[in-house]
């Protein structure tokens, strides 16, 4: 195939993030925020090990309880129990994060819709001048929670359906209905139009794989037809060689490519992610039990210069970062 006709899909995903993200600076920026997001990106150009910055974006966990059986799922590498965040907590991290947090995803590993008191914590945050994002099977929504949703300050909601007939959806989500997510993405969408409401953007994203590039056109139409406000066709990240797409374009870089430059991640510097118990991992990758911190919701901060996370921002001293499914560089990158 010839580089001038070479676009992959992930380049396609970078491109509408950073428009996002555009707005989403724009709207809950401060004097604070900016001077500290410079100055976490100045870390991370020059790979300081010591990083005196505050990270900006922020997964914190809700809950990581789910019954979609997703294929891909890395839940099963988390060593915790099963439960929930409590409203009390949730508000306690994000008061001591509200000064520098450009934004909050309220998912990781885990349904979100499943925690009673999701649409408060949405609110909560909100209120706190901070831009909020949920990833959610949808499978979960009452008719009367709709408007509670799209009321509630969120500001961009991502669907993954990964499949648009019963066969297809089932073979990556085992615990789903496709049907009903269809109908709870036309609730939501015909409960933002009476409500006149610019947010939450409703984002529907397909995960390509082996067992649905096929239907890429049709979701392409499926998604224009619900009238959500953009799709996204996501390359997928897996150990499983057998569940990547055949067509190089929905391919990752760190897939096509044999040899990846390596660069400062992220993560290290500009995120944090924080489980449902209080328990702290360096990035959403890095979940294994052995690299948990647990703290208090007022002191979290101050882990941000252990030992590992000072080995990790060198990347020419360590290989645990080397079989990273997601591609090294910035923010834009990693949402990807």
């Amino acid at each position: 195939m010839k580089r001038a006709f070479f676009f992959p899909i992930e380049h396609d995903v970078m491109i509408k993030r950073l428009l996002l993200g555009f707005i989403f600076f724009v709207r809950y920026a401060t004097v604070k925020k900016v001077i500290n997001l410079l100055y976490v990106e100045y870390e991370r150009k020059f790979q300081k090990k010591i990083s005196n910055g505050r990270p900006y974006f922020f997964k914190i966990q809700p809950t990581n309880k789910c019954d979609s059986g997703c294929i891909y799922c890395l839940k099963e590498r988390l060593d915790i129990p099963l439960g929930t965040m409590s409203l009390q907590n949730f508000k306690k991290i994000v008061d001591s994060v509200k000064d520098y947090a450009y934004m909050i995803a309220l998912h990781y590993s885990g349904e979100p819709l499943l925690h009673n008191d999701i649409y408060e914590m949405v609110a909560y945050v909100h209120t706190q001048g901070i831009a909020t994002y949920i990833s959610t099977n949808l499978q979960h929504l009452k008719n009367c929670d709709a408007e509670r949703m799209i009321m509630s300050g969120l500001d961009l909601l991502t669907v993954a359906i990964d499949g648009i007939t019963d066969e297809t959806y089932l073979s990556h989500r085992q615990g789903g209905d496709i049907t009903n997510v269809i109908n709870n993405i036309k609730l939501l969408v015909e409960t933002k139009k009476k409500l006149k409401q610019l947010y939450p953007v409703i984002n529907l994203q397909f995960l390509v794989t082996s067992n649905n590039e096929h239907e890429v056109l049709a979701f392409k139409t499926l998604a224009k037809d619900l009238g959500v406000d953009m799709f996204d066709l996501k390359p997928v990240g897996t150990y499983d060689k057998k569940l990547l797409p055949k067509n190089p374009c929905y391919l990752r870089k760190v897939y096509r490519e044999k040899k990846i430059r390596k660069k400062a991640c992220w993560w290290l510097w500009g995120a944090n992610v924080i489980l449902w118990n209080g328990d702290i991992i360096p990035c959403c990758m890095l979940s294994s039990n052995e690299y948990h911190v647990h703290t208090s919701y007022k002191d979290f901060i101050s882990l941000r210069n252990t030992s590992l996370l000072q080995k990790l921002r060198n990347t020419t001293s360590h290989d645990i970062c080397a079989q990273c499914l997601i591609p090294y560089g910035n923010v834009f990158n990693q949402t990807v």
